[in-house]
């Protein structure tokens, strides 16, 4: 590779990462100085995971008290609607059989 193509692309690669750099820190100082004039505001999915952490603190642990993540409960209901099917999925590869249910697509005729 010539020398000065090689210099060339290792500049032109260093300025685009300075570039991407100071604008992420440009972004950065730019929250920071948001954050300080209006203040944090802490939202609702924070709010819940501060609550959640207060009640294991307090020794209650959702078993405990009753309640269940719906997340689990989600998962939950797709596996078993999943092994509920009659065609199972599996990982074998799909090996084309002459038959019946040919599909014109596949086999086109050559011209």
């Amino acid at each position: 590779m010539n020398p000065e193509v090689f210099r060339y692309s290792i500049l032109v690669a260093v300025l685009g990462m300075s570039i991407v750099f100071s604008a992420l820190v440009l972004l950065s100082l730019m929250m920071v100085a948001i954050k300080g004039v209006f203040g944090e505001r802490t939202t609702s999915g924070a709010g819940a995971r501060q609550r959640s952490e207060a009640r294991v603190v307090q020794g209650n642990t959702p078993t405990q008290t009753g309640e269940t993540e719906r997340w689990l409960v989600a998962a939950a209901v797709a596996f078993l609607s999943e092994e509920a099917l009659e065609s199972h999925r599996s990982a074998e590869a799909w090996r084309p059989a002459q038959g019946e249910s040919i599909d014109p697509w596949v086999n086109l005729p050559r011209a």
